[in-house]
């Protein structure tokens, strides 16, 4: 005859535990990177462009963003911003 306490599982018993443990194989959480956000604040230190700089290329479209908002704040990828840097930071649209 089984013992009550000991029907298979649980704490104080020989049995498996009740709930199964959560393991995450090694190769899926090297396999996405970590997306890296930043804030308009952040872009125009890293920069060296005023935070009015960075707002007005966000509202014209020559730097990717999103806003939570109508006036929320921008969180603008890192990407984004790499490739904002490499065409040298506009602030107009070439003609």
């Amino acid at each position: 005859m089984k013992d009550a306490a000991n029907n298979g599982g649980g704490a104080g018993t020989n049995g498996p535990p009740t709930k199964p443990t959560k393991r995450t194989a090694p190769h899926a959480v090297a396999a996405a990177p970590k997306q890296q956000w930043m804030t308009a604040q952040e872009v125009a230190a890293e920069s060296r462009r005023h935070h009015e700089s960075v707002l007005n290329a966000l509202r014209r479209g020559l730097l990717v963003g999103s806003q939570s908002g109508p006036k929320g704040t921008w969180s603008i990828e890192r990407s984004d911003f790499n490739d904002w840097m490499r065409r040298g930071k506009p602030l107009q649209r070439a003609a």
